[in-house]
């Protein structure tokens, strides 16, 4: 089995895609999230378009149509034994789903109690062991806690009768995917289409995990794709009975050994379902400049006419931004500050928000939210530095700052008006609340929101990068290797 390379620098994806540079038809490997490339070959730098669209890939057999006969014919009885058929190519079509969850849990913790001092000797230690392991000496209590992770999963797209297993595991990840492409496939290949639609598939795959006792849920950054994994079909017994050996494509094992082949008949998947990836310069819209090569970016700024522009699936759609200036030195600083700024993109969501439920927390929605949109590892603290920009909302002002000043953005509109909303609950509802099983967070609605991209400055020193309005730090390590898109 072949291992994929090793995705490129800035991608947070473990997925590589492998095609050709549409310019000089080199090898062109890149990661799946990644929403711009540069030709290790010809050095010509490409959009990847196709965004929030469902694409197709497949993963090519691994295992030659020769040593699938071998392993037919090895697992087939000595004597009595019809005719072995050819084997063909079976392109079976899983879902995939690949997003960002933050969500509220509710969990109990125990509290325990200090013993009585009766209870105690001479040493302070308890004579009764330790309070937890009496019953009625501790005391439990619910929580609601935020908690943000990354979720991916894998499953059928069609009923294979048992043919296939139910989920990919880890394989899209070890190995490359390739763009589907019908030209490129064998003619006598058989392509099973997805039964599923996808925004049922999309419904499936986000379904919460059953063990989390949920309060409140939203995803960020979800991306659903088809692949089609390869199997090889020997016909054992033709018709009318219709049986076949299945063997895996990619590692030679045997999947089934007598399974009905009724169900597999020459079938093709609908073309509407066929839609990959392509590639453009790229450049800005509106003066034709070079934008800036980052793989993990939704929003591009141009330097030269100062716009900026976020991919909605083929194109590039204009967005309101600024970058705002770093607030002045303080007087009693004699030296120039020579801090290094770094300006990271905050979304500004102007909304009339209002609470649906009115359970938890007096406060009211700000009519201004602020939504990091950097990549960060810690959805959690996004949200804790959202809810401080907004509960302080900052007066910004304009500045013209360079390409190297800016870092880029990789949450697109839509994200980011949720992200606002999952900041509106945390400022209406308290760090940790204490609440009955019936109690549930309030619903937030977001009505009209307007949204203007901001990169607020974050000034660094030896340890740490802080923002200037709120004093939120973050890791100087870290928001250098964002800076330089690692």
């Amino acid at each position: 089995m072949t291992l994929a390379a090793t995705p490129p620098a800035g991608a947070h994806a473990s997925h590589v895609v492998a095609t050709s540079c549409p310019r000089c038809a080199a090898p062109l490997d890149f990661a799946e999230a990644s929403n711009a490339v540069r030709c290790s070959h010809c050095a010509v730098v490409l959009l990847v378009t196709g965004r929030r669209r469902v694409l197709s890939y497949t993963i090519a057999p691994r295992v030659t149509r020769s040593e699938a006969r071998s392993v037919v014919g090895f697992t087939r009885p000595a004597r009595g034994a019809p005719r072995l058929g050819e084997p063909r190519l079976l392109l079976v079509p899983y879902y995939r789903l690949v997003a960002e969850e933050v969500f509220w849990q509710r969990k109990r913790i125990a509290a325990p109690r200090r013993p009585p001092l009766e209870d105690l000797d001479h040493l302070g230690e308890s004579l009764l062991g330790l309070p937890s392991a009496v019953p009625g000496r501790s005391d439990e209590r619910e929580e609601i806690a935020l908690v943000g992770r990354r979720i991916e999963r894998s499953f059928l797209a069609c009923d294979t009768s048992g043919l296939a297993t139910w989920s990919l595991g880890v394989r899209p990840g070890v190995l490359r995917l390739e763009l589907f492409r019908r030209d490129a496939l064998d003619e006598r290949a058989t392509v099973l289409p997805p039964t599923v639609a996808a925004d049922a598939a999309l419904a499936r795959a986000l379904s919460p995990l059953p063990e989390v006792q949920l309060v409140h849920r939203d995803v960020l950054r979800a991306t659903l794709s088809l692949i089609y994994f390869p199997l090889w079909v020997a016909e054992t017994r033709p018709a009318p009975a219709r049986r076949a050996t299945v063997v895996d494509a990619v590692s030679g094992s045997l999947v089934a050994r007598d399974a009905d082949a009724a169900g597999l008949a020459c079938r093709d998947a609908p073309a509407a379902l066929d839609r990959v990836i392509g590639f453009r310069p790229l450049t800005c819209p509106n003066c034709g400049w070079d934008l800036p090569l980052r793989p993990d970016d939704v929003v591009f700024h141009c330097t030269s006419c100062e716009r900026s522009w976020e991919l909605v699936g083929e194109d590039l759609e204009p967005v309101a931004s600024i970058a705002v200036a770093p607030p002045p030195a303080p007087a009693r600083r004699a030296a120039p500050d020579r801090r290094v700024v770094h300006h990271l993109p905050v979304w500004e969501v102007t909304a009339d928000g209002r609470r649906v439920a009115r359970r938890i927390g007096p406060a009211g929605v700000p009519q201004r939210l602020y939504a990091p949109a950097f990549r960060w590892r810690a959805l959690k603290a996004l949200c804790d530095l959202g809810a401080r920009l907004s509960r302080r909302a900052p007066d910004v002002a304009g500045e013209r700052a360079g390409a190297s000043a800016l870092v880029g953005c990789s949450l697109d509109r839509a994200d980011a008006v949720t992200l606002a909303r999952l900041i509106a609950l945390r400022i209406v509802t308290p760090h940790e609340v204490r609440a009955s099983r019936r109690d549930d967070l309030p619903a937030v609605e977001l009505l009209a929101p307007r949204l203007r991209l901001l990169w607020l400055p974050f000034a660094g020193d030896a340890y740490s990068v802080r923002e200037p309005f709120t004093g939120w730090a973050l890791p100087r390590r870290s928001v250098e290797e964002l800076v330089r898109g690692e």
